[in-house]
C-alpha cells in the first residue's frame, strides 16, 4: 500500500510559493507589458541594465587589473 503525503503547509512552504510567485510576475510578466508600452525600445532597457550589472560578476583580480591599468594611462597623460 502507498503512503499517504501529509496535507500542510508551513510558514517556509507558504514563503517559498508566495516569493515565486513575485519573482515569475517579474521576470515573465512585466517585460512584456513593458513591451507593449515602448515597443522595441525595451530590449534596448535590458541591454544596457544588463551591461551595468557586468562589472559585479567579474572576479576581483579583473577588476583590479583593469583599475590598475586604468590608473596608471590616466597618470601617464
Amino acid at each position: 500500500m502507498k503512503k499517504q503525503l501529509k496535507k500542510e503547509l508551513g510558514l517556509f512552504d507558504v514563503f517559498a510559493i508566495s516569493t515565486g510567485a513575485m519573482f515569475s510576475s517579474g521576470f515573465f510578466l512585466l517585460p512584456g507589458i513593458a513591451s507593449h508600452y515602448t515597443g522595441p525600445s525595451v530590449f534596448l532597457a535590458y541591454l544596457l541594465a544588463g551591461l551595468l550589472i557586468l562589472p559585479k560578476f567579474q572576479p576581483h583580480y579583473l577588476v583590479r587589473v583593469v583599475h590598475i591599468s586604468f590608473s596608471t594611462a590616466v597618470s601617464a597623460h
